[in-house]
């Protein structure tokens, strides 16, 4: 059995990430996509013409669309192929109706937002992204005062601006670090490890062309953070499809401003030794639930 993956832009590098899962399970799986990430991830899928991409779809058992990559499908779809589509972020969640009709033949349809999981997609199943875990490892950064961060990939998206204030209504003395400047994902790493605690979002609904749509889904980088061995602060407001499909979870869920309050005043009244202990829970459950291995095992099921 071959599996081919396929996007013209691999956002967040969750379609590398997906293959790398499959590969550490034995699932022969190659990866390809049309255009560079501006991140400058070291490792991705590799960029391909449209002509090689049509080479490899026709070698392949399963085409896996990633990101409702709509243009990557129609080169595609003609093909006599088991087809799945990932639906991973705005595109899907702008016009989910649509994007249903024009995905209706798939025979699964992937999510990572539990807020997609009743949008109406065929056969819908939802997948975390696979972690790296022997490139991101634990990292101990020797704070005297623990330390909070905040580094969105996008103001808006992330809800920075709501952190901040929170926390400054919380202890405007707290020990926080936040820098709105997007970096490449190496440096972006190395500052997340100078943290203990890192805040990844709070944005309980997304503003499209005017709507409000339901958003606040923990992402890519709450499980980076994780697998770095940091508590991690996030929004999961579906948190119900996240534990159907994997159990427990160690992230810290904060969905209201209340919750929000309640849990950085929680980690504030942590001991050092109860902080670590936390980190060492987060980074287990990433390694047992989100590690390649765990993925590959847990997709492996749907081929």
């Amino acid at each position: 059995m071959k599996v081919l993956s396929a996007c013209k832009y691999d956002w967040a590098n969750f379609q590398y990430a997906n293959a790398q899962a499959l590969r550490s399970v034995g699932v022969d799986c190659t990866d390809l996509k049309l255009m560079p990430h501006h991140y400058n991830y070291p490792e991705q899928s590799r960029i391909v013409k449209e002509f090689d991409l049509m080479i490899e779809a026709q070698k392949a058992d399963i085409i896996q669309i990633f990101h409702t990559d709509i243009y990557v499908y129609n080169l595609l779809k003609h093909l006599n192929k088991r087809f799945f589509i990932y639906h991973t972020g705005t595109t899907y969640r702008r016009e989910p109706e649509q994007t249903n009709k024009i995905f209706k033949d798939v025979e699964i349809t992937f999510i990572d937002s539990p807020e997609f999981y009743e949008l109406g997609g065929t056969n819908v199943i939802y997948i975390a992204t696979g972690i790296d875990t022997d490139k991101l490892k634990c990292i101990s950064p020797e704070n005297y005062i623990p330390l909070f961060a905040h580094f969105p990939s996008g103001e808006a998206i992330k809800g920075t601006s709501k952190i901040v204030q929170m926390l400054a209504e919380i202890d405007p003395t707290i020990n926080f670090k936040f820098d709105t400047n997007r970096k490449n994902w190496d440096e972006n790493i190395r500052r997340m490890c100078e943290c203990d605690i890192y805040i990844e979002l709070f944005s309980p609904t997304q503003e499209i062309n005017g709507n409000i749509k339901k958003y606040g889904s923990f992402g890519v980088t709450a499980f980076e953070a994780a697998a770095l061995g940091k508590i991690v602060v996030t929004n999961s407001t579906h948190h119900e499809v996240y534990t159907k499909h994997y159990g427990d979870c160690e992230l810290m869920i904060a969905n209201t401003e209340t919750e929000f309050k309640n849990v950085i005043q929680q980690i504030q009244q942590m001991s050092w030794v109860q902080i670590e202990d936390k980190q060492k829970q987060t980074r287990n459950w990433l390694l047992q639930k989100h590690s390649l291995e765990a993925t590959g095992t847990y997709l492996k099921k749907f081929l």
